[in-house]
């Protein structure tokens, strides 16, 4: 998005929020309250696995632009790269950062302009982005878009701030700012400020996070602050954010305007005491009183696994969106899928139960399951694993994995040890997974002294299903697993000739 130039500040309508859903409802708020002369809100480092980096704090007045080598790690990355689609067709960059699990804070003008048609008709939010999006975070798309009635009525710098709602809490897996105001300008000129983004003109193509702090040198409103530096296009709605004496993060004004040309000025538009609360009524408005449980991130291992066998693992995080605690029970159903978003009319290949979960508010939890087969009969073809959180919460529309949440995996033949013709016998299983019964059908080409039995994966018998002398031709033997716990077993038939040797999968 072209750098707004500095320019006579337009007067400012009243400082009202108006918001707009992707259905074109709008909703405006009146402000009539007495507010405090400072507040915060805390924010968190989320529970994604990449290493933490230190910011500078050693004296420096944003005259330098340096280059962000580790965008992936925290706090880089809980700053967003923004691609936004308006009415006229204009294609348009910024940057912005979470100040919530699913809110992003960016400048009013990266997603509301009257010359570009209005609102923007679609807005990406991609952390970390790298020369490209991260593949561990993804992105997540626009619900909602909030801006302030002096920027889409007047575009007055003095209120160029904008609040995005997300389509999917990337914050659980970045982790997300604080946010605060401080009427005092005294703590914006006496204070260190860090100030990551995407510059996006000459000599910088948007394509890296570029990073600079120092204190900010002037403030000419009430609501903007200056530094006398060059920004640059795509920097617009950089969040700049005080680090506390406990490393806490709060943001409290995003990159709006400046000169591109001497005398170098950039202007950060300051989150006040009104818009300071519209954001956290506007959160907590959207924000579910009862447990919300999310699924994010599956994995599995191997990535590449032959039909009849079981993973290795799968994990996966699911987060709480409320402002409840959650106790009790996650139950996930797992499904293989041909596409990356998950449904019920995908193939369920598992069930599994986690007893005695607690997940606070705006929290998240790792789960790993091992007790996933691969049906036996499943085409060789590459495939999609995901789950759907099967518990009754606030809002079940987001309990199934979606994009960047499900998991890849190549589904090979199957392997000679699963459905094999020994000289005495082959052996198919059905079904798998199972509840209750499992089914052994083989062939015999002759009489032959035959053993079946059940195991557990380290190799420990459970039951003989079949021991003795056993007639040729067709056979068909029913196996009772009601009384054995949920997970893999492996079956062995042993004859004169040799054995076969397979998995099948109880589920409870």
């Amino acid at each position: 998005m072209p750098f707004p130039a500095q320019n006579d500040l337009k007067f400012p309508a009243l400082d009202n929020m108006l918001a707009v859903d992707n259905a074109g409802n709008v909703q405006q708020k009146d402000q009539n309250r007495s507010l405090p002369s400072f507040a915060m809100t805390k924010g968190s480092e989320g529970i994604s696995p990449f290493q933490y980096s230190f910011e500078e704090d050693s004296e420096k007045d944003f005259n330098e632009l340096s280059l962000v080598d580790n965008s992936a790690d925290f706090p880089y990355r809980v700053n967003v790269k923004l691609f936004a689609d308006f009415p006229n067709g204009a294609s348009t960059t910024c940057s912005g950062a979470l100040i919530d699990i699913r809110h992003v804070l960016t400048a009013g003008h990266c997603v509301h302009s009257i010359d570009k048609g209005g609102w923007a008709e679609s807005i990406i939010a991609a952390p970390a982005y790298d020369n490209g999006i991260n593949q561990w975070y993804g992105t997540s798309e626009k619900v909602h878009l909030m801006s302030w009635t002096g920027w889409t009525q007047n575009e007055s710098y003095e209120q160029d701030m904008a609040l995005i709602e997300l389509d999917r809490p990337i914050g659980a897996l970045t982790g997300w700012f604080g946010y605060g105001y401080n009427d005092s300008d005294d703590f914006y000129l006496n204070n260190t400020f860090h100030n990551p983004g995407y510059p996006a003109s000459t000599p910088y193509d948007g394509e890296y996070m570029y990073y600079w702090y120092g204190n900010y040198d002037y403030t000419s409103t009430p609501n903007i602050i200056y530094h006398n530096n060059q920004a640059y296009s795509g920097q617009s709605g950089s969040n700049s954010y005080f680090k506390d004496a406990n490393a806490d993060r709060y943001v409290y004004a995003c990159l709006s305007h400046g000169n591109s040309q001497s005398p170098f000025h950039t202007g950060h538009t300051r989150l006040t005491g009104v818009r300071y609360n519209d954001i956290l009524d506007k959160i907590n408005e959207h924000t579910p009183g009862s447990p919300d449980l999310i699924p994010l991130k599956v994995t599995v291992s191997p990535k590449s696994v032959q039909a009849g066998e079981a993973l290795n693992n799968l994990d996966f995080y699911v987060h709480n969106y409320a402002s409840e605690a959650f106790l009790g029970t996650v139950t996930a159903e797992v499904y293989l899928s041909s596409n990356a978003i998950v449904s019920s009319n995908d193939l369920l290949i598992g069930t599994t139960s986690f007893s005695n979960v607690s997940i606070e508010a705006k929290h998240t939890s790792a789960f790993t399951s091992s007790s996933v087969v691969i049906p036996q009969n499943t085409t060789t073809d590459e495939y999609y694993i995901g789950i759907i959180i099967t518990n009754q919460d606030a809002e079940t529309d987001n309990n199934n994995t979606e994009k960047w949440d499900t998991y890849p995996i190549e589904v090979l033949s199957p392997s000679p040890t699963t459905e094999t013709k020994l000289a005495v016998a082959s052996i198919y299983t059905f079904p798998t997974p199972t509840e209750n019964t499992v089914h052994f059908r083989f062939e015999l080409p002759h009489p032959t002294d035959l053993r079946l039995d059940l195991l557990t994966v380290d190799g420990r018998l459970v039951k003989t299903a079949l021991d003795g002398k056993t007639t040729s031709g067709s056979h068909l033997v029913e196996v009772e697993v009601s009384e054995m716990a949920g997970g893999v077993y492996i079956f062995r038939l042993t004859s004169e000739g040799g054995a076969a040797v397979g998995r099948f999968l109880v589920v409870r």
